[in-house]
């Protein structure tokens, strides 16, 4: 009987006065065949971020490959550019994406942990700054400001996998430290303890460039050229670089990330490549660029997620 009601009510023939009442009709017949509107996914936040840095890269991954030799010892680099090149964000990609790339499946299941290593600010003398370290990184670990290298040592080798520690400095910083904002980092790891067998200690120290005014251009111009002579083998207990300067990406790079299997599974790879290329056309003739166009990340990346959103599969669009 149930059956029968609802062919009756579902299936039964009805009269139609105008064509119009017809379409009204059929357009809410079709309406409840239809599937429910199934949302597009997310886009993860880091993608946009991981246009180009092929450079620092290619450089980092030779240093790693290099401390293999010679286990035991931290892993330490000096990343610079200026700050409209989200050096947080790079930071977020050596966690997620570079580390776990270049070492494998070493870093599967455990990640790549991250602590934090607060720069002063003031002018300090280089037995200060390191004193100031410590304390940092003691408070850091334990919450506490006394707790000597070989300890803190001891607490992270307890850590299943990598360790990442950032430090950061800017261009004011080297205005009151000058070369001790590069040595005391320097010399800070080349004390530290032997790691234990297994252990992985990653150091970063980023230097941000500031851009306001005249000052800091000059400036600017002092620590890039004392990072072109920096003679890094006077710190013969680490293994150290200094990674290219963070810039803009070029239309190539973008074009180039765009094809990349990590973008082309949310996005037509054809129509993003296109509206790339317009991208940068259009920010050549506003700025009336007649060299090589390189957009800084924190401008393109917000680009880059819009763009993605326009040409961007709905869920199940593709596997």
């Amino acid at each position: 009987e149930a059956l029968c009601g609802k062919l009756k009510n579902d299936h039964r023939v009805k009269f139609f006065a105008t064509p119009a009442e017809l379409g009204h009709a059929v357009t809410q017949s079709l309406s409840r065949q239809a599937s429910p509107v199934v949302e597009a996914r997310p886009i993860p936040a880091i993608l946009p971020y991981l246009c180009d840095r092929s450079s620092q890269e290619e450089k980092l991954t030779d240093l790693i490959d290099q401390a293999s030799s010679r286990p035991g010892r931290p892993v330490v680099f000096i990343v610079h550019g200026e700050e409209t090149e989200a050096h947080d964000k790079f930071l977020e990609r050596l966690q997620l994406v570079t580390l776990p790339y270049v070492l494998s499946g070493q870093v599967q299941q455990t990640g790549v942990k991250l602590y934090r290593l607060e720069w002063p600010a003031d002018r300090l003398a280089a037995g200060e700054i390191k004193r100031r370290l410590q304390r940092s990184l003691s408070k850091e670990l334990l919450n506490s400001p006394n707790t000597n290298a070989e300890q803190l040592n001891s607490i992270l080798s307890q850590n299943p996998g990598p360790i990442a520690i950032h430090s950061h400095i800017l261009t004011e910083t080297w205005e009151q430290q000058n070369l001790a904002a590069i040595d005391s980092f320097l010399q800070f790891w080349q004390e530290w303890p032997e790691l234990a067998v297994g252990q992985q200690l990653f150091s970063f120290h980023f230097i941000k460039y500031q851009l306001s005014g005249k000052k800091f251009r000059a400036l600017n111009k002092q620590i890039r050229e004392a990072l072109e002579s920096y003679d890094l083998t006077r710190f013969d207990q680490v293994t150290a670089g200094i990674l290219p300067e963070l810039i803009g990406a070029s239309r190539l790079d973008a074009e180039n990330w765009a094809r990349g299997q990590a973008v082309t599974q949310f996005c037509d790879a054809d129509a993003l490549v296109s509206a790339v290329g317009k991208l940068y056309e259009d920010w050549a003739a506003a700025n009336k660029s007649k060299e090589m166009v390189r957009i800084p990340t924190e401008l393109l990346a917000p680009k880059l997620k819009e763009l993605m959103s326009r040409v961007q599969y709905a869920a199940g669009g593709i596997s």
